[in-house]
């Protein structure tokens, strides 16, 4: 490949590289330091202990209860699906060979995955307010996006955590 081919080739990796990146980056510095487990747990027992007191019926509160076990496994599918894009990308960013079109399919493999998990996400959120009345709704909303929101629990674990090792 001439050198004009790989100067190319070099401010597309350049580029793609800033494109994975900066949207990371950007959210993460959006908190503070990553949650550890504990402080993520105690945030959890403590939405349980909001629920059991804002939702008098306790059948709404046995459904909201399983909807937030969903919630959560649906944060950890998203953590892994996250790392296996970060670690793809760091595989072909090593990789000088490594393609325009592979970078492409890369995003378009965790574009995908991502799609799909926030459609359950919102599903998940759409059922918890399915069985709550807007004013019991208004306090575990707000208690979810103070501590327990999705951009907390993944790419700020992610970018300045551990999550990936």
């Amino acid at each position: 490949m001439g050198r004009r081919g790989i100067n190319g080739n070099r401010g597309f990796l350049q580029a793609a590289l800033l494109a994975a990146v900066l949207p990371i980056a950007s959210c993460a510095s959006l908190g503070d330091k990553p949650l550890t487990d504990a402080q993520i747990e105690n945030y959890r027992m403590d939405e349980q202990r909001l629920i059991v007191e804002t939702i008098p019926d306790q059948s709404r509160k046995q459904g909201i209860a399983k909807l937030l076990s969903e919630r959560d496994l649906l944060i950890e599918r998203q953590i892994v699906s996250l790392c296996t894009h970060a670690q793809s990308i760091r595989r072909l960013n090593a990789n000088y060979n490594a393609s325009r079109d592979q970078y492409s399919q890369a995003f378009a493999r965790y574009n995908k995955e991502r799609w799909v998990l926030q459609q359950e996400y919102v599903q998940v959120i759409a059922g918890m307010k399915k069985l709550t009345t807007a004013d019991e709704w208004r306090p575990i909303a707000k208690y979810q996006e103070k501590y327990l929101n999705a951009r907390r629990l993944t790419v700020e674990r992610v970018v300045g955590g551990d999550q990936c090792s």
